[in-house]
């Protein structure tokens, strides 16, 4: 184990246009299921390694509902 090792990795990194971001990533987090994301510099950060495979399309179903919004 090297904790102090960084892992490589990627993002999906969204930049809403109709809500602040905070908003969307209130209402993602507040979903059901709730989507786990993060801010970073004005966009919404999701991290694929958090989502099985299997999830994919309710994590899109989420994203499509809450975007609607």
């Amino acid at each position: 184990s090297s904790p102090e090792q960084p892992l490589p990795s990627w993002v999906v990194a969204i930049r809403p246009l109709r809500m602040r971001e905070t908003v969307l990533a209130r209402n993602l987090r507040q979903s059901h299921p709730a989507l786990l994301v993060r801010i970073q510099a004005g966009e919404i950060l999701i991290d694929p390694r958090t989502i099985l495979t299997d999830q994919l399309s309710v994590v899109v179903s989420i994203l499509q509902t809450v975007l609607r919004e």
